[in-house]
């Protein structure tokens, strides 16, 4: 499912999108600096927070390409679908209002939580802790974000009156200030509930405490427990 997820945003990413990349290459080429740098610094924030230091490197990068390539590619898909049905229901002022604010978070966001499900699926035996779900759910989310940023770029290269350059950056520097707490956060809160879900129920293996016998538990045998006994009170009381 994995495969077929990641084939499937390819094969539209490349029939699409790398296509628009082309047209207004001059604006992204230059905006792509500033798309990275921002990616690159919530890298270093995503692996801050992995303070267990447990980190399973194929699974983040399995994540990456299912929030870059996978979860962009079929969302586009889906938001075009989308588009067109809201435009049947709602009029033209309120489909241009409403329609990325209704089709964008729905579809996008369960597919990113389906990667991330699969990821930790995948990896059930070496990713246990919430934490470590919270990075898995954020390297997709930061996946998305790099493919969605460079998309914005692209598209608003072509609709800026002046150049393709000035609606680049425009927008990069933007989503690059804003993108703090964007994709990544969101999905990595996914990953941190499917952790919990995945692994409820589940019990420590770590070393249990050693259990008293019950001659050492027993009140009449404070000395042999270990415990001492007060010389004034009754034998069965101890402190």
């Amino acid at each position: 499912m994995y495969v077929a997820g990641l084939l499937a945003g390819l094969g539209y990413l490349a029939l699409h999108l790398v296509r628009q990349v082309l047209f207004t290459a001059a604006g992204v080429v230059v905006a792509l600096p500033v798309i990275l740098i921002a990616a690159a610094l919530v890298g270093v924030i995503i692996a801050a927070l992995d303070v267990s230091r447990v980190r399973v490197l194929s699974a983040a990068v399995l994540a990456l390409a299912w929030g870059g390539i996978a979860a962009t590619g079929m969302a586009m898909f889906i938001n075009g679908l989308a588009g067109v049905a809201i435009n049947d229901v709602l009029d033209d002022p309120a489909s241009a209002r409403w329609n990325a604010a209704i089709a964008g978070p729905v579809d996008e966001e369960t597919l990113k939580a389906v990667g991330v499900l699969l990821i930790l699926v995948l990896f059930r035996a070496e990713i246990r802790r919430p934490l470590q779900g919270f990075v898995v759910g954020a390297c997709v989310g930061l996946g998305f974000q790099i493919l969605e940023n460079i998309t914005y770029a692209s598209t608003l290269a072509i609709k800026d009156a002046q150049s393709d350059v000035g609606g680049a950056l425009l927008v990069s520097g933007v989503r690059a200030v804003t993108g703090f707490q964007s994709h990544w956060v969101y999905t990595g809160i996914y990953g941190v509930g499917l952790t919990v879900l995945l692994h409820r129920g589940t019990r420590s293996r770590g070393p249990r405490p050693p259990r008293r016998s019950a001659s050492a538990s027993s009140p009449t045998s404070c000395t042999a427990g270990g415990t001492r006994r007060d010389p004034t009170r009754p034998a069965s009381l101890c402190y």
